[in-house]
């Protein structure tokens, strides 16, 4: 889609319209879910349908011909995506995420992705297992790098390292081009989030400009002053890496149990036990199993909105976040994951034999929410200690 030009600091779309877009999107999606999960990566369909509906430039700035969203609303979208097909709801998440931390790199790194190609999209490898060394006026890199998801649609990837003699400064992120990487076809054999493609890559050395890298530490601080926000000025670039990116999987998994209830629902409507009897939506352990996941996933649902709606006006109005809100939208994003899975794995105790069967909906919904608990993002030690330390501090 072309955006239309509009003051920096609000967004292209309205959000209800965006919503809707995504919406008109579902059933193809989900009817497409089985054959994603076997082809191992986004069908080369629903990218072009995700890149022309904007869903993929949620965050991008406007002057790249991004919607500049607002996080509310790109990660309900995210979620309307994962209750359709999980796998695509993650990638969605992830390759629409980058966006956002391209905006806050130096703008001719920005021109470098954007300026011939306003859809050129991003993968991302975070893991610092490659290397690199300073050369020059930039960094020499090279190493190998495991699940970066949708890497088969990227133009770029982002990818981080550990610089010789700067180990203490911690990971510094790398800015690739997709001529200098390949994609381990091979390296992406996996039963849960399948569909993700999320494969490893190789670099045999290059070259990268010092303006096409940042340290991680520098975009989790929230008052690091960023080389983007000389041209990007909307409070959607004042957040921090871990502020979004806390959400890039807990989006996805609020989504894959959005859509197991759903399909939880349609299946349980007419369904007969096997030893006979009345049908199984009259018995009473069952209607306890659907109110009670229903209402994990809906109250999951209005806190991932009512934490970034009031985080959001804070940053609007040029106010500094607070801290401890911070440290437990970050809770909530993790949080958000294990409590998708039980929310799915209480309805599973009821759904029949037939749930076992490998083209079973709820089955592959089950399969990516058990692979999605086992993200880093997932780590609720790391993140409670965090809370913890922020309010009592």
């Amino acid at each position: 889609m072309t955006a239309t030009k509009t003051s920096n600091s609000s967004p292209v779309v309205d959000p209800d319209d965006h919503l809707n877009r995504i919406r008109a999107l579902l059933p193809a999606i989900r009817d497409r879910a089985p054959a994603t999960e076997q082809l191992g990566r986004i069908p080369d369909d629903t990218i072009a349908e995700l890149t022309d509906a904007g869903v993929l430039a949620g965050l991008q700035p406007q002057r790249w011909g991004g919607l500049q969203l607002d996080p509310a609303t790109f990660f309900r979208g995210i979620v309307l995506l994962g209750s359709a097909c999980a796998s695509t709801g993650w990638v969605a998440s992830v390759l629409g995420m980058h966006p956002w931390e391209v905006a806050c790199m130096h703008p001719d790194a920005q021109a470098d992705v954007w300026g011939d190609e306003p859809t050129a999209l991003v993968s991302s490898s975070y893991a610092p297992t490659g290397s690199a060394r300073p050369d020059g006026d930039g960094y020499w890199v090279n190493g190998w790098w495991g699940f970066s998801s949708g890497v088969d649609h990227a133009d770029w990837a982002l990818l981080a390292a550990l610089v010789e003699g700067q180990e203490q400064l911690g990971p510094r992120v790398f800015l690739v081009h997709r001529g200098d990487f390949v994609i381990d076809q091979a390296s992406w054999d996996v039963t849960g989030l399948a569909g993700t493609g999320s494969k490893a890559l190789t670099i045999e050395g290059v070259q990268v400009p010092a303006y096409r890298t940042h340290l991680l530490s520098e975009f989790s601080d929230p008052a690091h002053v960023r080389p983007g926000w000389a041209i990007n000025d909307s409070p959607l670039y004042r957040f921090s890496f871990l502020d979004l990116f806390s959400w890039g999987i807990g989006g996805p998994a609020l989504g894959a149990a959005t859509g197991f209830a759903n399909e939880w629902v349609q299946q349980s409507r007419n369904r007969v036990p096997a030893m006979g009897g009345p049908g199984v939506a009259d018995k009473p352990e069952l209607q306890l199993r659907l109110a009670e996941g229903l209402n994990r996933v809906d109250m999951l649902s209005r806190s991932m909105v009512s934490a970034w709606d009031d985080l959001y006006d804070v940053v609007a109005r040029g106010d500094e976040c607070d801290p401890t809100a911070q440290a437990r939208l970050h809770y909530l994003g993790a949080r958000t994951i294990p409590d998708a899975l039980e929310a799915a794995l209480g309805m599973f105790a009821t759904a029949g034999g037939g749930v076992m069967f490998r083209n079973n909906p709820l089955q592959r919904f089950l399969r990516d929410l058990l692979a999605m608990r086992n993200h880093p993002v997932a780590n609720l030690e790391r993140f409670a200690a965090s809370t913890a330390r922020a309010v009592l501090d």
